[in-house]
């Protein structure tokens, strides 16, 4: 029977339901309850003695219109006539055409389905389908989406759901408020301020007693696992006291770092070392970040190892047909696109806690049972609506939410004022800057007061006013002066730099944000752009053929930790090209030479590679 499967016991080692069990209980009748309404019960004819209704007793029997819900939907059939079909676990198929959503997402979680119901679910973080990456078991759900969906909103609402979605902190207490502790792991936030026994303190709240217990120390507005360290609460204090601490003399801190780039671009802090990740807890704008209880997920079998992976799901959110405009929960469809593993470096055998619990998509990838997957829809369809649908982000409610901690609370208000309309971003703005100007000073006061002035500086970049540039530089400025190690702001005045000169300066600050977050794409790709003009700036052919080569070195580094960033291949593309003119008229090299067909050749991959890219069509 077509879209049909056997149901999926609760040990999927055990297989399915031998078909002979159904002829066994011949006739008698069999009460079946499902988590996503079954399409079509026509083919078991007579046997179906009680039509599908909703169950009365299901989560969200008060909305029948729920596509997922755990037991929520109940027929009665004739046992033989269930051997013939099982239930079906796929939706129905896609309308022709392609589904316009507001907003597509995703949940990482960990799942253990031998824990108890309530505790199988634990939610580590939402964020934007937008930037996150599919690979391995998730790539088809990228192409799923490019192939049947649509984004079309309103700016601003897109920008509502993002902020939701970003926001460690805000996530977990919007689940909180709604009735859905019980998908969450246990966290306390902080400000972003170290103190001789914080690390008591936090283990205290978490309910934590022995030294070998695990925390997840978290900051609350990065992705990819940036910035994410699991401690023994016996380390916990130093760990936080050196997270919390950045270098006193910060320029001191870069000189030796700058000397040595200016020889070569080569960085010698590891990819996901523990010493880059102390950086971006340095470089980050957040005044809190949060800890929570180490979770873990039941094991998950890859080449004969087991793993603690982390499950990825991904929906979409649609608004339903008669919705009005200020959307409640119950306005909000979620469809659900898939789900996978991310499987951690080691198995659980190993002794390195990072290795063995943290999940990354690049260190591989497994798929999810469709039962399974099907519970977690259930579980989670509901709390979506809520998170998405419930929440009025106004100055008033954050302030009162947060009043234990106003820094955090005008950091909130100061990003939610960004996705106002125009007219009222730069008076939200300054009532915030007006508010923290009273906070007692501390670095988590001088984070909130850098973000205000780099996103005041952002706007006015952004402006058409013919003196954009220098007036978003004061801005920028003051957001440094603030906080020094700001890895964006340092970037945006690096890019005012490129916009009005000197060349040197914006190579300098770009560079400077880059020993900060090795990870933030926007200065590899803007550094390229500065070694591009800066050679063709200069009159020195041998100085040019220099600064090509260390375009096409930052843009290769960029590629290798962003493969999509195709402005990278267009300027290795530019690059190369020069170089190869270089060798002709310099050199005297004809059109066969090696060197000459390699550059040419690899300039054209290039060029054809950054051509597919968004940035690339919009410019075409």
């Amino acid at each position: 029977m077509p879209n049909f499967t056997k149901t999926a016991p609760e040990d999927p080692q055990q297989g399915v339901i031998p078909a002979g069990i159904f002829e066994m209980l011949g006739h008698l009748p069999v009460v079946v309850s499902s988590r996503c309404r079954i399409q079509s019960l026509n083919p078991l004819g007579d046997g179906v003695l009680l039509p599908q209704m909703r169950c009365p007793f299901s989560a969200g029997a008060g909305d029948p219109s729920l596509k997922y819900d755990d037991n929520g939907w109940i027929f009665c059939a004739t046992a033989q006539a269930l051997g013939k079909a099982a239930l079906m676990a796929a939706d129905p198929a896609l309308p022709a055409g392609k589904v316009k959503i507001m907003f597509w997402g995703i949940v990482d979680l960990k799942y253990d389905h031998h824990k108890p119901l309530f505790e199988r679910i634990q939610v580590l973080e939402t964020g934007d389908g937008r930037i996150s990456r599919f690979s391995g078991d998730g790539a088809p759900i990228q192409k799923h989406f490019e192939d049947h969906y649509q984004l079309q909103e309103q700016e601003a609402a897109l920008q509502t759901y993002n902020f939701i979605s970003k926001d460690k902190k805000l996530t977990h207490d919007l689940f909180d408020a709604t009735g859905y502790a019980h998908i969450i792991p246990r966290q306390v936030c902080f400000p972003r301020v170290y103190y001789p026994g914080i690390a008591s303190h936090i283990a205290a709240e978490l309910g934590l007693r022995r030294d070998e217990d695990l925390v997840v120390l978290k900051l609350c507005n990065r992705s990819r696992a940036a910035g994410v360290l699991i401690v023994t609460v016996k380390d916990m204090e130093a760990v936080l006291e050196e997270l919390l601490e950045p270098p006193s003399d910060l320029e001191k801190w870069f000189q030796p770092q700058l000397e040595r780039l200016a020889k070569t671009l080569c960085r010698d802090v590891p990819r996901d070392s523990h010493e880059e990740h102390v950086r971006h807890w340095w470089a980050n704008e957040s005044p809190s970040f949060v800890a929570e209880r180490c979770c873990s997920s039941m094991p998950t079998t890859r080449e004969g190892a087991l793993y603690d992976g982390t499950m990825r799901v991904t929906f979409a959110l649609r608004r339903r047909l008669g919705a009005s405009e200020t959307l409640t929960p119950e306005d909000i469809e979620v469809d659900w696109l898939g789900g996978y593993w991310k499987l951690p470096n080691a198995d659980m055998t190993s002794s390195l806690i990072r290795e063995r619990i943290i999940s990354q998509a690049k260190t591989g990838t497994a798929p999810v049972q469709p039962y399974i997957l099907m519970e977690v829809y259930g579980a989670l369809s509901s709390a979506l609506q809520q998170l998405f649908g419930a929440a009025e982000f106004t100055s008033e409610r954050l302030k009162e939410q947060y009043r234990s901690q106003p820094e955090l609370a005008a950091y909130l208000i100061a990003r939610r004022a960004i996705s106002l309309e125009p007219e009222q971003r730069l008076q939200a703005l300054r009532d915030v800057e007006r508010s923290a100007a009273g906070f007692t000073v501390s670095p988590a006061r001088a984070c909130v007061q850098s973000f205000l002035h780099r996103a005041h500086g952002v706007l006015i970049a952004r402006g058409n006013g013919p003196e954009r540039w220098k007036e978003a530089r004061e801005h920028f400025r003051r957001a440094v002066d603030a906080h020094p190690a700001n890895s964006n702001a340092l970037f945006q005045l690096g890019m005012c730099a490129l916009e009005l000169g000197p060349l040197d300066t914006a190579i300098e600050l770009m560079n400077k944000s880059l020993l900060l977050d090795s990870d933030f794409r926007a200065p590899y790709v803007n550094l390229g752009v500065a070694f591009l003009r800066r050679a063709s700036h200069t009159d020195d052919p041998v100085k040019a053929q220099e600064f090509y080569l260390r375009a096409v070195e930052i843009s290769e580094s960029c590629l290798t930790r962003h493969p999509a960033s195709p402005q990278c291949n267009y300027h290795i593309g530019v690059a190369c090209t020069q170089l190869a003119f270089y060798l002709q008229d310099r050199e005297g090299v004809d059109c066969k030479d090696p060197k000459f067909v390699e550059l040419r050749s690899r300039a054209q991959r290039e060029f054809l590679e950054a051509r597919p890219g968004a940035t690339c069509r919009r410019v075409q």
